[in-house]
């Protein structure tokens, strides 16, 4: 993956997710409608790995074949930056 796409792509997953909270709805500080929460959760954390598959790409981590575990984002977030894995927990 380029660093623009990959770039450009986990924030379209971001701004996918924003979309997907502003459907929610806001009643005060908290969101009406748990579908669109939900919904928009799975699409940031989906654009997070993105990112994250494309820092390990830079970074010349071997990669696993087939789905990976957040396992796997942490034990290999860990070796290159604490305070990224603090973030990701």
């Amino acid at each position: 993956m380029k660093t623009k796409n990959a770039y450009k792509e986990a924030m379209r997953y971001i701004e996918n997710a924003r979309e997907d909270l502003k459907l929610a709805g806001k009643d005060g500080k908290f969101y009406e409608d748990e579908k669109y929460v939900k919904s928009a959760s799975g699409i940031a954390y989906s654009g997070t790995l993105v990112a994250l598959d494309y820092l390990f790409d830079v970074k010349n981590i071997p990669k696993r074949r087939g789905r990976k575990s957040i396992d796997y984002y942490k034990e290999h977030l860990g070796k290159i930056d604490k305070k990224l894995l603090r973030e990701l927990n």
